[in-house]
């Protein structure tokens, strides 16, 4: 008799409470944006006949069901803990390391590789008078298999950058894996895709070297300037066990002055960082004020060098190390620029050209073969 009282006492109790939900749910405001994931909500579509009938209403409505559940980032944190309590090693694609969290690598196709050399090297022999060089940026999992948990495949990154560049020669390569894999420094971020400004560092110092830049008038202090970082990872997964500091190195030896000037910016910016960023839901943006379709600097050198970067975001933090050695620094992101390439060489009078993408991102984006083609 008791146990069909306990019985009716749950179901009432789950009924009260999928109530409460509900119409917690049906009254609270819409949330436009998660703090926690880091990426915009699917809100409350209007019914219109159109959408109903091609199930973009439907497929709205279900994702919005999702996005707008009651207590979604508490139940997105508990999720992750209850993951690692039963002994998951991997959220997403996303690796639970022994002290980081590393983000999976989707190895590139081979005819994503073949059509994107074949886009680059066409590039290459449109202009045969301009220096290029090509910087393809391991990411953590191609170098931290010590912080992989135990039996995670191991990555096949390196393989496909030097396949990559085997296909882009004569273009000069950098290679940046041998001394990532000598460095004893922080090279990534724990809980952020993204390399550190020690990363970026050595990745500069390898690209000066290779170039035979003269770096010995600059000396640079490194300067902490967030020590509660949680990035990209972290929001994915719902683990906020590794917290990271945001570093900039500055140039001691230099009076460096320099214009900034955003495409979807008007005014113009004398600083390539923004501290306001630091408290954004992306600090990583402190570089550069994040990613844009065209980014101009104007420097004092005396050089007459005129450099093109093509990049994706992991250039954000390596581009300040640039600004001593050329008197241009024009850069483009090709996956919000759509203008001509070919154009902007010619009105910029471009002498150099610097490709630099992480691995993971040239695997997976196919805007830098269209941009290139325009």
């Amino acid at each position: 008799m008791k146990e069909k009282y306990y019985q009716l006492a749950f179901v009432i109790i789950m009924m009260v409470l999928i109530t409460a939900l509900s119409l917690y749910a049906w009254q609270k405001p819409q949330q436009t944006f998660s703090e926690t994931e880091k990426r915009n909500l699917t809100t409350k579509q209007a019914l219109e006949g159109t959408s109903l009938l091609d199930g973009t209403y439907q497929e709205n409505y279900e994702t919005m069901k999702n996005d707008q559940f009651p207590m979604r980032e508490q139940f997105v944190s508990m999720h992750a803990i209850f993951d690692q309590l039963m002994g998951n090693r991997k959220s997403k694609d996303v690796y639970l390391g022994k002290d980081a969290l590393v983000q999976d690598y989707t190895p590139m196709s081979a005819a994503q590789m073949n059509k994107m050399t074949e886009a680059i090297t066409a590039f290459q022999s449109a202009h045969p008078d301009v220096a290029m060089q090509m910087m393809i940026a391991p990411t953590a999992i191609g170098l931290s298999d010590n912080a992989l948990p135990f039996g995670a495949p191991r990555s096949k990154q390196e393989n496909d950058i030097k396949t990559f560049y085997q296909k882009v020669s004569p273009m000069n390569c950098i290679d940046l894996i041998e001394p990532f894999e000598k460095s004893e420094d922080l090279l990534y971020y724990r809980s952020d895709h993204h390399w550190t400004s020690s990363g970026a560092k050595l990745a500069f110092d390898t690209y000066a070297k290779a170039l035979s830049l003269d770096t010995g008038a600059n000396s640079y202090e490194q300067l902490y300037v967030k020590n509660d970082f949680y990035g990209t990872l972290a929001s994915k997964t719902g683990i906020y066990r590794y917290p990271d500091e945001i570093s900039v190195y500055l140039n001691q030896n230099s009076d460096d002055v320099y214009r900034v000037t955003y495409s979807d910016i008007e005014a113009s910016e004398y600083t390539l960082f923004d501290s306001t960023k630091l408290a954004s839901d992306n600090p990583y943006d402190f570089f550069l004020k994040g990613n844009h379709p065209l980014v101009q600097i104007e420097t004092a050198s005396t050089r007459r060098n005129h450099l093109l970067i093509i990049k994706d975001s992991y250039a954000n933090a390596l581009i300040p190390f640039l600004t001593p050695y050329y008197s241009t620094i024009t850069i483009i992101d090709p996956r919000y620029y759509f203008d001509s390439v070919n154009a902007l060489m010619q009105e910029k009078q471009i002498t150099d050209v610097l490709f630099l993408y992480n691995m993971t991102t040239l695997s997976q984006d196919t805007s830098l073969i269209d941009a290139l083609a325009s």
